[in-house]
């Protein structure tokens, strides 16, 4: 858990210190590809990984337990499922990247806030609201937030195992209706 914190506070520094001054306004664009990518995974760091902390520490345990024990638990299978959980959110981050890009090609200003871009904006925000009153979210959250779910139904063994859970609480829950 300490590691994790450690990183989170690294990322915070690292975006302070590296976008000072780079405030282009509101409706700033998210840039190249390779520096949305960057600034993304830095920002998962910095705000996600203190909430998916008791998550990893659960992980650890149980790992380390079965290593006592002397069943399988690879070495580094906690790196990897930290690992898994940045990946999943990474491509998420980077499929909304790509729906923006095409977006924004396809309808040239639709983002400008002199033109269409607040309407956009508050399109997706009442579509994010709408989704909260939705079962899906409910599902969602389940697999979320109950680390007793993931080990008793979906952890699994060996390096792939990770990624299981990092694929089912990936954003929306991909895998929601899934076993």
């Amino acid at each position: 858990m300490a590691v994790l914190l450690f990183l989170a506070a690294a990322s915070w520094v690292l975006t302070s210190t590296q976008l000072t001054g780079m405030d282009m306004g509101a409706w700033t664009a998210p840039g190249p590809v390779g520096f949305f990518t960057v600034t993304w995974v830095v920002m998962l760091a910095a705000m996600m990984f203190p909430s998916v902390a008791p998550m990893v520490v659960a992980y650890h345990r149980i790992q380390r337990h079965r290593r006592q024990a002397g069943r399988y638990a690879p070495a580094g299978s906690t790196a990897v499922f930290v690992a898994g959980y940045l990946a999943s959110w990474t491509v998420f981050g980077l499929a909304a990247y790509a729906l923006y890009a095409w977006v924004a090609a396809v309808a040239p200003g639709i983002f400008a806030p002199d033109t269409n871009g607040r309407y956009v904006a508050a399109g997706v925000i009442a579509m994010a609201a709408v989704y909260q009153l939705t079962p899906a979210k409910n599902v969602s959250l389940m697999k979320c937030r109950s680390p007793m779910d993931f080990i008793l139904h979906r952890m699994r063994p060996g390096y792939a195992g990770p990624f299981g859970w990092a694929w089912s609480t990936a954003p929306g829950a991909w895998r929601a209706a899934g076993p």
